[in-house]
C-alpha cells in the first residue's frame, strides 16, 4: 500500500465547484474510537454506538448519521456527512463547542482540547488556550490529538506538534502519525514504526514496537499502542498490560488479528472492527451493545 492510500481516509464528493455542497462518506479508518473507558463506532447505517467499562455513566451517543467518530476521557465528538461537527458527552470547557463549518477530520484530545481539518486541510483547533497554542496554519495530511498536545503530518510527511509541553517528535518522511500521554508514533514511508521518546512516560520502560515494514497505520494509547499491518494484522506493544488491553495474558481474549480494517488504542483497553463489520474489545472495556 503506498502513502497516497494510507492518506486518503475518506472520499469528498463535491457537486462542481468548492463554494456547493460538502459530502463525505463513512470514513473506513475513524469508524472507532477508544477513550478513558469508553468506546463508540459507527454501524454501517451511520448510527454511532457508543459502551464503557462498568461504573462509568454512558454517553449518550449523538441521533443521525455520521462518517467519523473520536472519543476523550469523558465526551465525543461526531462528523456527520455534511461535514459538521457535533459534541456529545461530558466535554469540559469550551471544547463543548466545535467551531461552526465544513470539515473533513475530526478529532478529540483527551481531555481539554480538539482540533479539525477542513477541507483543505487546515487546522482548527478549540479548548484549553495551552493545549491548542502553536496551531499550525499550513494544509496537513492527518492528524492525532494527545493527552495535552496534537500531533499531525504536514503535506510533506513531516510531524508537526503543539500544545502543552509536547514530547520529542520522530524525524523522517511519514505517513501516518500517533499522539499519546507523552509519546509520538509514527509509519514511515516505507512501512517501519518510530516513536520518541526513547521510554514510556514516568518509567525507564523502553518503547519497542513491531520490528520489519509492512505497517501502514498506528494508535497510541496511554501506556499501550497498536500497528495495523498490510496484511491484516494487528501488532500491540505497550508499557504494561493491567488490563488486558494489550491482548496478552490479562483480561478478555483480543478477536483475530487477520481481518481488521480499523482500531483504536485507548487508556485502558483496545477495540478492533473487522471486514465483517463486527466488533471486539479487549481490556477494561466489555464487548459492544448488540447492533455490531
Amino acid at each position: 500500500m503506498d502513502s497516497s492510500q494510507v492518506r486518503v481516509g475518506l472520499l469528498l464528493v463535491l457537486a462542481g465547484c468548492a463554494g456547493e455542497d460538502l459530502h463525505l462518506t463513512l470514513d473506513a479508518e475513524h469508524r472507532i474510537s477508544v477513550g478513558f473507558g469508553t468506546a463508540c463506532a459507527i454501524r454501517d447505517d451511520g448510527r454511532v454506538l457508543c459502551w464503557q467499562k462498568e461504573g462509568l455513566t454512558p454517553l449518550k451517543a449523538p441521533e443521525g448519521e455520521f462518517v467519523q467518530v473520536s472519543i476523550g476521557a469523558e465526551y465525543g465528538l461526531a462528523l456527520r456527512p455534511t461535514g459538521e461537527i457535533v459534541s456529545f458527552g461530558f466535554a469540559h470547557g469550551s471544547v463543548r463547542n466545535p467551531p461552526a463549518g465544513r470539515y473533513r477530520r475530526v478529532e478529540a484530545g483527551m481531555w481539554e482540547h480538539a482540533c479539525a481539518l477542513d477541507v483543505d486541510g487546515v487546522a482548527t483547533c478549540w479548548g484549553g488556550r495551552e493545549q491548542t497554542e502553536g496551531t499550525p496554519t499550513r494544509a496537513l495530511s492527518a492528524i492525532d490529538g494527545g493527552i495535552d498536545y496534537t500531533a499531525a503530518l504536514d503535506e510533506k510527511g513531516r510531524i508537526l506538534t503543539w500544545g502543552r509541553t509536547p514530547p520529542p517528535r520522530p524525524s523522517g518522511v511519514f505517513v501516518d502519525v500517533a499522539a499519546g500521554l507523552e509519546v509520538t508514533c509514527g509509519v514511515t514511508e516505507d512501512g517501519r514504526i518510530a516513536c520518541a521518546p526513547a521510554q514510556w512516560p514516568g518509567s525507564r520502560t523502553l518503547i519497542v514496537p513491531p520490528d520489519g515494514d509492512g505497517w501502514v497505520r498506528l494508535r497510541v494509547g496511554e501506556t499501550n499502542a497498536c500497528a495495523l499491518h498490510e496484511d491484516g494484522h494487528l501488532g500491540c506493544w505497550g508499557r504494561r498490560d493491567s488490563f488486558g488491553e494489550l491482548g496478552l495474558d490479562r483480561g478478555p481474549s483480543p478477536p483475530p488479528h487477520d481481518e481488521v480494517v480499523d482500531f483504536a488504542a485507548g487508556s485502558l483497553a483496545t477495540c478492533a472492527m473487522m471486514r465483517d463489520g463486527t466488533v471486539g474489545c479487549w481490556g477494561s472495556i466489555a464487548a459492544p451493545p448488540p447492533g455490531f
